[in-house]
């Protein structure tokens, strides 16, 4: 389901959604600090030239690793209690910035 429709189901308000609410919140609340700035390693949000092999392989294959931590990244973006749909939605707003 949907987060925001388990939101207005849980009579959730705004104001105490999680700071992954969405793709970009996500990217700017988890990983922006490593893919924002000049970290090594890490492909740069907008760098089309870093994220471009990354890209190649593929959404599923990008998602899970990411997920489970990889090249030094580390599981969820060193974010414990990030969900997979949070973490796919904040990969899809990089990509899409990147690609």
């Amino acid at each position: 389901m949907n987060p925001l429709a388990i939101c207005l189901l849980a009579g959730i308000t705004w104001a105490t959604v999680p700071a992954w609410a969405s793709g970009e919140s996500t990217y700017k609340a988890v990983c922006a600090s490593c893919h924002g700035q000049a970290f090594p390693k890490a492909p740069q949000l907008g760098n089309k030239a870093q994220w471009a092999p990354l890209i190649r392989e593929g959404q599923v294959t990008l998602t899970a690793h990411g997920y489970v931590g990889v090249r030094g990244m580390p599981a969820k973006g060193g974010q414990a209690d990030l969900t997979l749909e949070a973490f796919a939605e904040a990969l899809n707003h990089m990509v899409n910035q990147s690609g």
